[in-house]
């Protein structure tokens, strides 16, 4: 967020090669100076390091740290580390001078990027410059590249012996400055210690393989602990339910138990800012001088480095390193540590969803054998979302139930009443989800299905007449032959009215289930039931045609309800009553 008009606004302005008073102002965040295009403000100085020091804007407070630049960073002529900045004061990085300035902001909104040169490009052609300013999204730091301008063909020098070529004025400065880079990589490369290459691939591989989230974490801090050569290595979980970070795993050199010491003032400030908080020396960090946690790192762990793990919009945690003071991290290390937050932060997305998939796999099976498939990606599709819906709705609601079950279930063997029951439920299952009903309930021998809910098809109780009926010629079927269960019956009650229905439960057990008056109602139609028999109330009937035959039974007093009810035995279809009597 840029300061409104009226604030003060700090600035820099830039003098040295390629930047004539090049105006930059600091919004809140990093703004980092170096040679390498991954730079924010790129200096292209022979004495600038790749990456050579940052000013840190937060709060109205402005700091510099160098990073460990090979020629050092000065603020008004002294050698610093890190050094809060005010007003005036003048930062040396290399050949460049870079002032702190604070102003007013104009109608304009705020102090940008402008070009402040003076001098005539086309008399200078080599030092005229102007300033690019390369939009990125807002929280991020902006680029200030140096481009020359030049008004007519290159200078050049006398002719090469070799190719009798002119060659442009300023081709050796760049090869020359090329070949240094190279150099530098090529050395970095043959150090172990800076071998961010195997230790990234390290992290990639263990990626690849691990199915753990605690797993893959406590393999990365094993790795950077060993490749960066650290005191100690902690891995930081952001969690909804806590204020603080929570310390989720960690290592230590010399292979101990205990948990290192940390500066939980260093790890809030990484998360609530997002960046890499990079100190040789906290003791002396002017960011943490007031914070109590500060006082009591041990000496012999000064040094830090804490980067956060950020997923898109989302800190999903951070990771810490302490080293000994004598030792302070490298601006390579510290792009190395970034780097592993990278691919930390992906691989724990990874595996959260591949644990989603699972999971999601596993409980699409369970509700495949209850639901139809609309009401299973229903109840998916709110778990994703971890939305509990209830509505009111019209439905029709069907209990069954086989008469005498419970008394043989107690003397026959287990073998046989779990193959009834798996034949029994499979069988009813199928005819329900044909008729797009929903198995609401398994009550042992008992099933509640519904059917209108979650979704009406407009004749929901004529499915569920159909479907009785259909249950019932199964059932008799199932039982037909078999002497040992000549006693069982299957009764049937359905019944149609305003129901309460929806996805209830947590994300780890969610279910669609109906109630209501409606539900208990059905229920009881059903306990009234003779064996083989279909039953409906008055409410269902309504909503039938001529296609299906019922005969009415009367009023009858249904347990647990004031007023007697109108019950219909359902017949059958009304072509087959008409072949039976033909």
């Amino acid at each position: 967020m840029g300061p409104r008009m009226g604030q003060e606004a700090a600035f820099i302005i830039i003098q040295g090669p390629g930047h004539d008073g090049t105006r930059l102002s600091l919004r809140e965040g990093i703004t980092s100076f170096g040679r390498l295009p991954s730079n924010d403000v790129i200096l292209l100085g022979d004495l600038v390091s790749r990456h050579h020091a940052r000013i840190l804007y937060f709060d109205g407070k402005a700091s510099i740290q160098d990073l460990g630049s090979h020629n050092g960073s000065f603020v008004n002529g002294d050698r610093i580390s890190t050094r809060p900045l005010g007003e005036g004061d003048m930062v040396r990085v290399g050949n460049f001078k870079i002032t702190l300035q604070v102003g007013k902001i104009d109608e304009d909104g705020e102090v940008g990027f402008t070009n402040e040169a003076t001098a005539d490009a086309s008399q200078h052609p080599l030092e005229g410059v102007h300033a690019e300013h390369v939009s990125r999204p807002e929280g991020q730091a902006r680029v200030v590249r140096a481009e020359s301008r030049l008004s007519g063909p290159p200078a050049t020098v006398p002719l090469d012996p070799d190719t009798d070529q002119g060659l442009p004025a300023n081709l050796g400065s760049r090869e020359a400055g090329r070949s240094k880079l190279v150099q530098e990589i090529s050395e970095a490369e043959q150090d172990p210690r800076l071998s961010t290459l195997q230790l990234l691939y390290r992290v990639t591989e263990v990626l690849a393989q691990t199915t753990d989230a605690r797993d893959f974490t406590e393999k990365v801090l094993e790795f950077t602990l060993d490749r960066l050569q650290a005191e100690s290595a902690v891995y930081f979980r952001v969690r909804s339910d806590r204020p603080d970070p929570v310390q989720a795993a960690y290592i230590n050199t010399d292979g101990g138990t205990q948990a290192p010491f940390i500066s939980m003032g260093v790890v809030r400030w990484a998360i609530a800012k997002t960046f890499t908080v990079f100190s040789r020396d906290i003791k002396t960090d002017p960011r943490f001088s007031e914070g109590g946690s500060v006082s009591l790192v041990p000496e012999q762990v000064s040094s830090l480095v804490c980067a956060p793990i950020i997923s898109g919009p989302r800190t999903l945690g951070a990771l810490y390193l302490a080293r000994s003071l004598s030792q302070p991290f490298s601006e390579i290390e510290v792009d190395a540590v970034e780097a592993i937050c990278h691919l930390v932060a992906v691989g724990l997305e990874r595996l959260q969803l591949r644990v989603q998939n699972l999971e999601e796999a596993r409980a699409r099976e369970a509700l495949a054998r209850f639901h139809s498939p609309d009401v299973v990606e229903r109840i998916l599709g709110e778990a994703r979302n971890e939305e509990t819906v209830l509505e009111r709705r019209p439905a029709t609601v069907l209990f069954c139930d086989v008469r005498g079950f419970t008394r043989w279930a107690e003397k026959a063997s287990l073998e046989v009443v779990s193959d009834f029951l798996n034949t029994y439920v499979e069988d009813v299952s199928s005819v329900v989800f044909k008729h797009r009903g929903t198995i609401n309930k398994l009550l042992g021998d008992g099933i509640v299905a519904v059917f209108g809910a979650p979704f009406s098809y407009g004749d929901d109780a004529a499915r569920a007449v159909n479907a009785a009926l259909e249950m019932r010629s199964a059932v008799d079927e199932l039982l037909e032959g078999n002497v040992e269960l000549r006693n069982l019956h299957v009764r049937i009650g359905v019944h149609t009215g305003i129901v309460l229905t929806g996805t209830v439960g947590s994300p780890r057990r969610m279910d669609y289930t109906v109630l209501g008056e409606t539900v208990n109602t059905a229920a009881r139609i059903q306990a009234t039931a003779a064996g083989r028999t279909v039953l409906i109330s008055a409410a269902t009937r309504e909503h039938l045609d001529s296609s299906i035959r019922t005969r009415k039974v009367g009023s009858q007093q249904i347990r647990g309800l004031d007023d007697a009810f109108e019950l219909y035995e359902v017949l059958g279809p009304s072509d087959a009553l008409e072949t039976e009597s033909g």
